[in-house]
Order: structure tokens, then sequence, then C-alpha cells
């Protein structure tokens, strides 16, 4: 009877796990929605004072901890760089060029990203539709006409030696005729760990040690706190999850 109860505890833990990790997800995919309508009330032409204002209405930093920041990556066509990199020097008075060199006939370079750290003002200009994980997340987004969560992949603010697994969402900005189907994306950028943390702190703390991995990138798991824990019961939980399927393996 003991076993049995502590089996069905350990089944709710594990859920309240999951859904807290979820429901994490949710509530940046909303501050998306919010920044979409921002550029959709400004016609695509949002400065980035007009931007740091929205973010600090939502108050990104302290109510909705976990992500790298949000940003805007404008989809342009191979040849019209000079027009990104203008709007990249009139928002942030600095001079990026966009890259890599142009492979593709579209590019998606990033000419928004709030807070404006080390970290972030080095993505600026990165094209990231030149990179394939990248890529498929933000036509699978403009597919499915919503958010989409991309495969695990490392961020290209991560140039230090603490480089961890990562991952981006994408809502596309849509306006009719715009070539490619989106004028652009708004989108986030998170770090595995420091998006479980933050979601995992959002209430008393839970004894479980969990895993995640993306169900068809599983070489690069999203999150591991495994290490050296005893292995007790366990439980495994797959989730879909913004046009991804994730798999949970707790302890």
């Amino acid at each position: 009877a003991e076993s049995r109860s502590a089996r069905v505890e350990f089944e709710r833990v594990a859920d309240l796990t999951v859904d807290r990790v979820i429901t994490r997800l949710r509530q940046h995919v909303a501050v998306l929605r919010a920044a979409r309508g921002l550029f959709a009330a400004r016609d695509g032409a949002v400065s980035r004072a007009e931007f740091q204002g929205f973010l600090d209405s939502v108050d990104l930093a302290h109510e909705f901890p976990g992500a790298q920041g949000v940003g805007f990556a404008r989809m342009i066509a191979a040849g019209e760089e000079a027009a990104a990199e203008d709007e990249i020097a009139r928002h942030y008075g600095r001079r990026v060029e966009v890259r890599p060199p142009a492979a593709a006939a579209r590019q998606t370079p990033i000419v928004l990203l709030e807070p404006a750290d080390e970290r972030n003002l080095h993505a600026l200009g990165y094209d990231m539709y030149s990179e394939p994980a990248r890529r498929a997340a933000m036509d699978a987004a403009v597919a499915r006409g919503g958010a989409q969560i991309s495969a695990p992949v490392e961020l290209v603010q991560d140039t230090g030696e603490d480089r961890l697994a990562g991952f981006l969402i994408y809502l596309p900005y849509v306006t009719p005729g715009a070539e490619g189907g989106a004028e652009g994306f708004v989108y986030a950028p998170f770090r595995g760990r420091d998006l479980i943390e933050a979601a995992l702190a959002a209430g008393p703390p839970l004894p479980v040690a969990f895993s995640i991995t993306d169900t068809a990138a599983p070489e690069r798991p999203i999150f591991d706190d495994r290490a050296g824990v005893p292995s007790g019961m366990t439980l495994s939980r797959t989730v879909e999850v913004l046009g991804r399927t994730w798999a949970f393996e707790l302890h």
C-alpha cells in the first residue's frame, strides 16, 4: 500500500513538473503574440524605443524569466542585405553586416533583439534562415500559421565555454502578398537549462530529477539534471509542444 501510494504521488509530481514547463512555454508564446500585435499596429515599422517600451510594459525579465530576449527577424530577398543593415544601424547606432553570405533566395537577419546586452548584440545581423534547424522551424511556423518551436540548436549568443543546448520559438508576422508568406518573425531564443530552471521556480520545489529530449533529435538533450541521482522510480511522458515532440524522463 505504501509503495502504491508513493507511486501515485510520484506520478502527480511528475505531471506537475511537465505542466510547469509547458505552461512557461505558453506564457512566452503569449508575449510573442503581443509583440506581433505591436508590429501589426505599426505596419511592421517598429522603432527600438517602441519595442523596448513594449517589453518594459510586460516586465519580461521578472514576469517571464527563462528567455534570452525577444527579437524580430526581417524576411528579405538575397541582395537586400543593405536595407537590413541600415535598419540595424537605425536601431543600435552600429553597422553590422548580415551574415553568413546569402546561400538562398531568402534571408531572415535579426534586426531587433532586446535586452541589448553583449550576448544579444552579438546576434544582430545573423541570418537564421541559413541554418537548417532554424529554417525548418520558420517554414513550419508559416505553414502552421502559429508559433513553432525549433529543434535543439546552439544559440548564436553562446560564444564562450558555457555552451548549452537551446531552442527558439518563432511566430510569423504575415502581411498579404509578402514573399514567402511572411514579412518576418517575432521570436524568442532560449537556453534549455535557463528556461527549465525558471519554470520549476514557479512554485514549491519538486522532488524529481529529469531530462528532456526532442524525439526527432535525441542526441542533444534540451535539459538533463539526472547525473548522480539514484534512479528510484522512473516515469516517461511524451508531450506535443508547438509543433515538436518532447520526451520527459523523470526519476
